[in-house]
């Protein structure tokens, strides 16, 4: 599982359910997790809320379901700091591939004139470094399964490694 994370849930799941089941797969696990909040990543409501006060839009591109995702941000108070979420089941293209952007690159430049290329992308695997490769810049943070070592051994500068959303936003905003 860990050499595949990162992959979109509808491919990490493949081997186990069946396509016909997989929206009924979706439906309990949404229900299951009504009853396990989630819980965010360290600094994560304080760097949204930067962005948010910097005029910056937040577009979160995921491998996880939009509708999964979106519950989780609404269950954590944090879907008013995020103007959009682009889930697996509705990319074209799925990480490592840079093309898992293309909508998010299409809605920043139309709604607000950003280019890709001016983002940060933040990520916690070595799929997400992969996919922000050659694109935009990339904010490893090691909340993931992914170690500090690992990011620094797969050229991700060292200055971009932190172990929180919160040192990431205190390195970026200051």
């Amino acid at each position: 599982m860990h050499a595949r994370w990162g992959s979109p849930l509808r491919e990490l799941v493949a081997p186990m359910i069946s396509e016909d089941a997989y929206p009924r797969f979706v439906e309990g696990l949404m229900e299951l997790l009504s009853s396990t909040p989630p819980s965010a990543c360290a600094g994560a409501a304080e760097f949204l809320q930067s962005a948010r006060s910097r005029g910056l839009p937040v577009v979160i591109v995921t491998s996880n379901e939009s509708a999964l995702a979106g519950r989780d941000l609404q269950t954590l108070g944090l879907a008013g700091l995020v103007d959009a979420v682009f889930g697996s089941d509705v990319t074209a293209f799925h990480k490592p591939d840079p093309r898992v952007f293309d909508e998010a690159a299409a809605l920043l430049s139309s709604k607000w004139g950003v280019d890709i290329g001016d983002c940060i992308y933040v990520g916690d695997s070595l799929t997400d470094h992969a996919s922000a490769q050659g694109l935009c810049a990339f904010g490893a943070v090691t909340s993931g399964a992914t170690t500090r070592t690992q990011f620094l051994e797969a050229d991700v500068p060292d200055h971009w490694v932190h172990d929180s959303l919160h040192s990431l936003s205190q390195n970026l905003y200051r």
